[in-house]
């Protein structure tokens, strides 16, 4: 009898260390199942966290480049409105141009143009001074153009009166053997050529070269 008690208390107790030991187990699984799931959501939200980041991040990138290429259209747009701006500005200066001279032109009187064609004419065909010149565009038995358009004309002739000087000394010497000082003479008296004593000289001293 008391070992069959001591056996049914050793079955009990058993039992009971068995009992022990699965809700043990059980509440170590249940405890790992909850870090496991707390874990597992830790990870999902990070993982959304960063996603979301990322797709900030690329949604900022996208505005930014757009934002640069419109800046970019625009300051595409603005040089060109200035390029435009500024050769609209060189044809107007340009018109403004040739709208002044032809309006100069056009205000210079028909003599006063004559008077310079004309002077140009005796300068260049007879090599004559500018004084010479000067009174053949005036002379009642020469061109007889006014003083004011024979003044223009001696204005705006463009000679080297020093060359002509020249030219005149050569042909003395050449055609009527004449010393340097006869032609210097010749040169600049009031019955003769009319030139200045410095066109004189220059055309002396450069005779024979």
């Amino acid at each position: 009898m008391r070992i069959f008690k001591k056996l049914l208390r050793a079955i009990l107790g058993l039992i009971l260390l068995v009992g022990l030991v699965g809700c043990s187990t059980q509440t170590s699984s249940e405890s790992k199942e909850k870090v496991d799931t707390s874990s597992s959501k830790k990870t999902d939200t990070t993982k959304k966290k960063n996603s979301e980041k990322m797709k900030k991040e690329k949604s900022e990138e996208k505005d930014t480049e757009e934002s640069e290429k419109s800046e970019s259209i625009d300051d595409s747009q603005e040089e060109s409105e200035d390029q435009e701006s500024n050769d609209d500005d060189s044809e107007s200066t340009d018109e403004d141009l040739s709208f002044s001279m032809e309006s100069d032109y056009q205000t210079v009187p028909m003599e006063y143009t004559s008077a310079l064609t004309t002077a140009e004419s005796y300068a260049t065909d007879m090599n004559m001074s500018k004084q010479g010149v000067y009174e053949q565009l005036t002379s009642e038995y020469g061109e007889k153009f006014s003083k004011e358009a024979t003044q223009y004309a001696m204005n705006n002739i463009k000679i080297d009166w020093n060359e002509n000087a020249l030219k005149t000394a050569k042909s003395y010497q050449e055609d009527q053997s004449m010393s340097p000082e006869a032609i210097r003479d010749q040169l600049t008296s009031e019955y003769g050529e009319k030139f200045t004593p410095e066109e004189a000289n220059y055309a002396i001293s450069n005779l024979n070269k």
